[in-house]
């Protein structure tokens, strides 16, 4: 019996990130001053609601849209004019961050929600899935919850299949395995378990 076959190629890897140049200005070095000059502020951002600081600089929890330059809005923490602390992104296309921000760049803890659905809960290293979490595959009721290396699944990690097989369309489990992954697909040692109840290891 051949195991379901992996179809993840195509799922999100994260928000859409700023052209270079712009980024590399928002998100600056840790040893650097922590903040964002004025003007680029005003070049960046629509709109913001929020404190100022001194010498303008948005501090504290505030909002800042940035449709026109970067296509996304932020809600949450600033320093100096950089997202900071806890906040939420919403981009155009639909998709929804909400969780740890250090300097602009989506690290830490966090939550993803995509426009097609799927969702993502866990460690986040500049916007990609890196660490450990959960991705959970809406249209077909897949999870896959275990180790992240910038986006894709790699390491040990536990994918549990499911397929719609009744005129409802509600998930039935048909199996899982459970092993080691590298680049998005299952490699080295794992196990993998049917509904029939037999199980392969290798």
């Amino acid at each position: 019996m051949n195991p379901p076959e992996d179809d993840w190629q195509s799922c999100p890897q994260g928000p859409p990130q700023p052209p270079p140049e712009i980024y590399e200005v928002l998100r600056t070095e840790e040893d650097e001053a922590p903040r964002m000059d004025v003007e680029l502020m005003a070049l960046v951002m629509d709109r913001w609601v929020g404190r100022r600081g001194d010498g303008g600089a948005l501090q504290g929890d505030a909002e800042a849209s940035y449709d026109t330059v970067l296509g996304y809005s932020y809600r949450g923490g600033f320093e100096a004019s950089l997202a900071h602390g806890q906040g939420a992104y919403s981009w155009a296309d639909g998709v929804q961050f909400a969780g740890d921000v250090n300097r602009n760049a989506l690290s830490g803890a966090g939550s993803y929600t995509f426009a097609n659905g799927d969702t993502y809960v866990g460690d986040v290293l500049d916007g990609l899935r890196h660490g450990t979490g959960t991705y959970t595959r809406k249209a077909t009721g897949e999870v896959y919850t275990g180790d992240w290396a910038y986006g894709e699944k790699t390491g040990q990690g536990k994918m549990t299949y499911a397929a719609a097989r009744d005129g409802k369309k509600k998930p039935k489990q048909v199996s899982h395995y459970e092993g080691e992954w590298r680049g998005g697909e299952r490699h080295g040692q794992g196990t993998m378990l049917y509904k029939s109840g037999s199980e392969y290891t290798g």
